[in-house]
């Protein structure tokens, strides 16, 4: 026993040919979904110049209760040879850190990034992350964008952290994330 799809609005019934459904479709990354269709993609864009070895110069924390924050990649320029250590889970309250608001990157809508948004020379009051990566920069005079093949996902209070190995360099970058999917 078949059934027929039905396309509500013209009463046309869905055509199959050879034991397969026939369709024309739209096809989208979920970025593109979540910033066109949502209105929830974001770039965050920050400046610091760590004072030591060691030192959190980023903290992001996803305070959307329903929603996960994906983490897609991020630009990065770097005064000197380092490396930047981005951890996953650091709790406690950050300190010294400078308050940015995220800036949506579809400019018809008027959502707003729901979550903490630091960046700083030398934020403290964080421990207990775990290192998810170690990325190895040189001086360059030009932005190098670095892609997370698997995306970063942050549940509802989810964090992440990111450390400068020597520190003393001036890092400037830009985050690039989005909201889609569930916590679970």
């Amino acid at each position: 026993m078949g059934f027929n799809i039905e396309d509500a609005a013209t009463g046309n019934i869905a055509e199959v040919k050879n034991n397969k459904l026939l369709v024309s479709g739209v096809v989208s990354s979920q970025e593109h979904f979540a910033n066109h269709a949502t209105g929830l993609g974001f770039n965050m864009v920050f400046s610091a110049t760590p004072t030591g070895a060691g030192d959190y110069f980023l903290y992001i924390k996803n305070q959307n209760k329903d929603t996960a924050l994906s983490v897609e990649g991020m630009w990065i320029k770097m005064e000197a040879d380092d490396y930047i250590q981005v951890e996953l889970g650091d709790t406690g309250t950050p300190t010294g850190g400078n308050d940015i608001i995220p800036v949506n990157a579809n400019t018809s809508t008027g959502n707003q990034a729901l979550g903490i948004f630091q960046s700083g020379n030398d934020i403290i009051g964080l421990n207990g992350g775990n290192i998810y990566h170690k990325i190895y920069y040189k001086n360059s005079k030009e932005s190098v964008y670095h892609n997370f093949n698997m995306d970063i996902i942050l549940g509802s209070n989810g964090t992440l952290t990111m450390r400068v190995g020597t520190g003393t360099v001036l890092i400037e970058g830009v985050i690039v994330f989005n909201y889609h999917g569930t916590n679970n």
